[in-house]
């Protein structure tokens, strides 16, 4: 689970590190963003829920009754 919480959290980052370049570079020109801006962006929150979510396993917050 760790390896796992591990990998997820360095997905995450990827991912929102792409999102603020992909901003970015928007930003710096009259460019419309991208169109696959959202999907990206949705599946950076997935990713980083799911992060969390091992991580509370983890820490002993969600804990199986």
């Amino acid at each position: 689970m760790v390896l796992m919480h591990m990998l997820f959290g360095t997905a995450s980052a990827a991912l929102i590190v792409f999102t603020w370049w992909i901003h970015h570079r928007a930003s710096g020109s009259e460019r419309e963003l991208s169109s696959y801006r959202l999907p990206i962006e949705a599946c950076a929150v997935g990713i980083v829920a799911l992060t969390g979510h091992l991580g509370g396993f983890l820490s002993g917050v969600n804990v199986p009754f």
